[in-house]
């Protein structure tokens, strides 16, 4: 009995990372499709902007990452040094490779554009929201998808708050402290960029994911037929979403993407299911934040490629080709950089009964 136990929570735990690398491979195909976009404008190819595709990936990892922290902390809640410890485990995980990602790609700019001033590069390695225009519209860091990690502090900071409860209340009490800020937010309209960022309704995808954690703990299944029905909801959600929205981080995204995204991790966490190519599914989560991170400096470098060899340019061979290359680097990231590098500051700052949660988070 034991042992099937033991096998279901692997299984739920390899739905997780398939989750988690679909959701960084939507991003990635995405990005790749407004680089290949704008480049053909530059071939003087024509044809609509490519939307919003694949954005609904940073939604499915807010949730997850909801999930994970309740989840990985099971062991820590109300324990004293509890958040001493989570927050020295949370920046390792997240901070040395962003920072490197960011310092990479913050050279290539220097060198071929577009441009960014110092306090938007001091900004992005602190997680603070910035608008260097003063528009609320455009606040990204130098690495643009950086701006979801702004949203993960905060919620690591909120978390380690709380975790000296028990799971239960301190879940209770984060979900408050995270639906004020969405209150405030729609109440008093912030002009600043942090603030701005910091009260948009995209924060209640954690609270589904905390919640979901919570049902999970206690146990919660559901018949196959149910979970299939749940991921055909989110599926077809996430199908018929339109392809923009009034605002990037509004109340349309939480409806036409964090809903369908808590409807497949509903179904993923609330039985057992059985994956093909486990394996694989298990290297593309473990790899998922690495190609969050890296995807963009090498759409640059592969757009830069096209543009001054003069090759011949077509955008769907674009799009596969420099998708897989950022797979490749992801996955050779993680295990030659990533996977080294935090284990040997997890080695030197954590204790050691609390360096394995067994989950991994992605942090995006």
């Amino acid at each position: 009995m034991e042992q099937d136990d033991t096998i279901r929570t692997r299984e739920r735990i390899t739905a997780i990372q398939a989750l988690r690398g679909i959701a960084a491979l939507a991003v990635a195909i995405g990005h790749a499709r407004i680089a290949a976009y704008w480049l053909a404008r530059r071939y003087g190819e024509g044809g609509p902007p490519p939307g919003q595709f694949g954005g609904w990936g940073v939604d499915l990892f807010f949730v997850i990452s909801g999930f994970v922290m309740v989840h990985a902390s099971a062991e820590w809640f109300a324990r004293p040094g509890a958040r001493g410890v989570f927050v020295k485990r949370r920046l390792i995980r997240i901070v040395p490779l962003y920072w490197l990602a960011t310092c990479v790609f913050a050279a290539w700019r220097l060198k071929f554009g577009p441009p960014f001033g110092h306090g938007l590069l001091l900004a992005s390695l602190v997680f603070l929201p910035w608008s260097p225009t003063g528009s609320l519209d455009h606040v990204v860091p130098v690495l643009d998808q950086g701006w979801t990690l702004a949203f993960e502090m905060l919620f690591y900071l909120l978390f380690a708050i709380a975790i000296g409860w028990r799971a239960g209340r301190a879940v209770a009490i984060q979900s408050v402290m995270l639906g004020a800020a969405v209150v405030i937010g729609a109440l008093a309209t912030p002009t600043n960029a942090a603030l701005f960022s910091w009260t948009r309704p995209i924060l209640i995808e954690f609270v589904a994911g905390m919640g979901l954690a919570l049902a999970y703990r206690r146990g919660m299944i559901l018949p196959l037929w149910a979970r299939l029905m749940l991921a055909a909801a989110g599926v077809a959600g996430l199908a018929c979403a339109p392809d923009a929205f009034p605002h990037w981080q509004d109340a349309h995204r939480l409806l036409w993407w964090g809903i369908p995204a808590a409807l497949l991790m509903a179904a993923a966490v609330s039985g057992p299911i059985r994956l093909p190519w486990q394996r694989l599914w298990e290297r593309l989560g473990d790899a998922s934040y690495a190609l969050y991170l890296w995807h963009l400096p090498l759409f640059a470098v592969a757009g830069f490629v096209v543009r001054r060899a003069h090759v011949p340019f077509a955008q769907w061979p674009f799009i596969v080709i420099v998708v897989l290359l950022a797979q490749g680097v992801g996955l050779f990231s993680f295990r030659w950089l990533e996977r080294p590098l935090t284990t040997a500051l997890n080695r030197r700052f954590v204790p050691a009964r609390h360096r394995d949660d067994g989950l991994e988070e992605s942090g995006a």
